[in-house]
């Protein structure tokens, strides 16, 4: 169980370091051909993947999950659904419509189920 607990702070070390700035995550389409991943432009697929991830590892600091949860609010649109990426698909870069409105919502529900503590914070989502 040990080596368990080790690879996951690990893995959520390394998530946590590949944060942009405007609090989601992204990877650069040119990953494909890289050893490592290459920082991109956050998307709302690669933002929430991320999202579920370390909330589902116990991470509900607020420093790290509000701004990605940030990142979404502010991506959504009127009707409901979000921008897609080009480069959100790890089979083949192409259109994953599904993927931008499916992911965010289970992010942002799996924060509402999580993180969300006081009536401001239910107000928000």
């Amino acid at each position: 169980m040990r080596e368990v607990e080790e690879a996951i702070s690990r893995g959520i070390k390394y998530l946590l370091s590949m944060q942009n700035d405007d609090g989601g995550w992204g990877e650069h389409y040119s990953s494909y051909y890289s050893e490592k991943p290459i920082i991109g432009k956050s998307t709302v697929e690669q933002t929430s993947w991320v999202l579920i991830s370390l909330m589902e590892c116990g991470i509900d600091d607020p420093k790290i999950i509000e701004k990605g949860i940030t990142f979404l609010l502010e991506k959504q649109e009127r009707d409901g659904s979000f921008p897609r990426a080009y480069t959100a698909a790890a089979i083949d870069p192409g259109r994953y419509d599904l993927y931008s409105l499916v992911f965010p919502l289970i992010a942002l529900s799996v924060y509402k189920k999580r993180c969300v503590r006081n009536e401001n914070d239910r107000d928000r989502v």
